[in-house]
């Protein structure tokens, strides 16, 4: 039944001309399960939280696998990118892959800094903090949009339209999704973790990794109202046009 809807949905409009895939097939298989595996494993860790298991929510948050590997694999789009001109999200350019990921990895590359110089007191701030597990498994459910714009490259591999009308509008309500999440959970979290967590850790003594990591807090609360909010607004519009 689901091929037969992917097959109608085919044929919302003619399959050529299509975009084609701007990356080899290896380098997007490894990239679109790696996106998975990063929703996946904000699902986990949410998962824990809502089933009243705090420390090993924590102890996941903490780990390599969650924020440091989804770091590593913006790091990895981002050259690839640059210097190979892969772009794995499919029918976008370099400029906006190269515009999405640069922002995130600040953001993210603050907290690797000091999960790494500090990662008994990072341990303990998660530990302590709801709003800092929170923080961190909002940040990458948006993976599932990720996951979701690089598996439309293997639909046009499998002979499928990646941009059918039914198929841009869920990806788009999958869009919209993923941002309003970040926009209810990760900007009043962002906001507590400065005035609790960040700043009276300054006030104690002034210490780089942690003024580092508040810089790339900061970073993201501006993002989120310059550029996340818009971008919802007009993904609304697209959605109600459609």
């Amino acid at each position: 039944k689901s091929r037969i809807e992917f097959a109608q949905a085919s044929m919302d409009r003619p399959l050529l001309p299509l975009p084609k895939p701007k990356s080899p097939w290896g380098y997007l298989f490894v990239v679109c399960s790696s996106y998975f595996f990063c929703f996946c494993y904000a699902l986990v860790v949410l998962h824990a939280e809502l089933t009243s298991r705090q420390s090993r929510a924590a102890g996941m948050c903490s780990s390599v696998f969650f924020a440091p590997f989804a770091g590593v694999l913006y790091v990895v789009e981002v050259v690839a990118a640059r210097l190979l001109g892969w772009v794995s999200w499919y029918g976008r350019d370099e400029e906006q892959i190269l515009r999405h990921h640069g922002a995130f990895l600040f953001v993210i590359s603050s907290f690797c800094v000091l999960l790494a110089s500090d990662y008994a007191t990072v341990s303990r701030w998660l530990t302590e903090h709801f709003a800092f597990r929170a923080w961190l498994i909002t940040a990458n459910l948006t993976n599932a949009n990720e996951f979701f714009i690089v598996f439309q490259n293997f639909l046009y591999r499998w002979g499928f339209n990646p941009i059918a009308p039914r198929i841009v509008f869920r990806q788009r309500c999958l869009a919209l999704g993923v941002m309003l999440q970040a926009l209810a959970v990760g900007f009043p979290t962002g906001i507590y973790l400065l005035a609790v967590v960040v700043w009276p850790a300054l006030l104690k003594g002034v210490s780089f990794p942690v003024f580092f990591f508040g810089l790339g807090i900061l970073s993201q609360l501006a993002g989120q109202i310059l550029v996340q909010y818009v971008d919802c607004l007009k993904l609304f519009r697209k959605l109600a046009g459609v």
